[in-house]
């Protein structure tokens, strides 16, 4: 559906008084719960108000800021000819720190209709209480916040307007790793493949929320690699294959995230108390990156790069009726 066709959906949005509430609920002015069934043709503008309404969040709670990333990118080219708007070019949310914190985190979501700050759409709207922080990315970002951690929100599913595969998800991440870090799961994978080198010495940590996990035998450095910096978090249905593999309490996909929020943390922490000697700047430029892909939830340090020039963008502007 297009906004443009369902000219309806903005009028019976204002008219039904849709907000969150006090609990974080997604409910009308008398209190009740979107209903798919019958509301469907409204489900598209629902879920853009609601997109609307979390990157509101991210910059007012959090003082996240959006930038552009280029759709093409020649690290040969001087910084300020990078084009950074039009439809080809995805928006990503940074907190303000992310160049300088040595310590990073970037979050990429799973394939769909998903934007940054959100792990899935469907969970604001299906008809159950305290959903929110199962829905979005809030609870990691507090967490990291409170580590002191810089973050990225990646945007893989809304990158050039093209279909959503593997390689266009794959090809987004590595435009962020090489424009603003120098830099979902299978794209973890790849971009491991693509710079070993540099991911070896800067990543330390890879969460994996229940999607495709590295099959490297432990015998071979890339296998070693993988068993002492990644984790697996999995839902109850699927059986623990190895000791870097947890259980998760639910059995839904979508909730993953959401419910192993603090078996993750203590991963990541763990790890990262660890990681005391973190690379000089000059040692970071140093590197040379490659091809990457998507992640779901990885720490790195990030190096000192030319300064990007982020305008500002109504992708994340309040809409009046929200």
């Amino acid at each position: 559906m297009s906004f443009s066709e369902e000219e309806e959906s903005p009028d019976w949005y204002i008219e039904k008084g849709w907000h969150f509430d006090q609990n974080n609920d997604f409910v009308d002015k008398e209190g009740r719960f979107f209903d798919f069934e019958s509301q469907q043709e409204h489900y598209e503008y629902v879920q853009l108000m609601i997109r609307r309404h979390i990157f509101d969040e991210l910059q007012r709670r959090f003082d996240f800021y959006p930038i552009y990333v280029p759709a093409t990118l020649d690290l040969k080219l001087p910084a300020k000819t990078v084009v950074r708007r039009g439809p080809r070019c995805p928006q990503v949310y940074a907190t303000k720190d992310y160049r300088s914190n040595p310590k990073l985190m970037v979050i990429v979501q799973g394939l769909g209709e998903v934007p940054p700050g959100q792990w899935a759409r469907k969970l604001f709207t299906n008809g159950k209480r305290g959903q929110w922080g199962l829905a979005t990315q809030f609870p990691y970002i507090e967490r990291a916040l409170a580590e002191k951690w810089a973050i990225i929100l990646c945007d893989p599913n809304h990158d050039e307007g093209k279909p959503k595969n593997r390689k266009t998800r794959a090809l987004h991440v590595q435009r962020v790793w090489e424009d603003l870090i120098r830099a979902g799961t299978t794209a973890t994978l790849d971009l491991y493949e693509a710079i070993k080198l540099e991911f070896n010495q800067r990543v330390q940590a890879i969460a994996f929320l229940d999607g495709e996990v590295s099959r490297a035998d432990p015998s071979t450095p890339e296998g070693e690699w993988f068993a002492k910096h990644s984790r697996s978090f999995r839902k109850q249905s699927l059986d623990v294959a190895s000791t870097n593999e947890e259980t998760v309490a639910t059995s839904d996909h979508d909730s993953v995230p959401g419910i192993a929020v603090k078996q993750v943390f203590r991963f990541l922490k763990a790890k990262v108390d660890q990681f005391d000697d973190i690379p000089s700047r000059a040692e970071v430029n140093a590197l040379n990156a490659g091809p990457s892909s998507a992640v779901i939830s990885t720490l790195s340090s990030s190096p000192q790069l030319s300064e990007p020039n982020p305008e500002p963008s109504d992708y994340g502007t309040k809409d009046p009726s929200s």
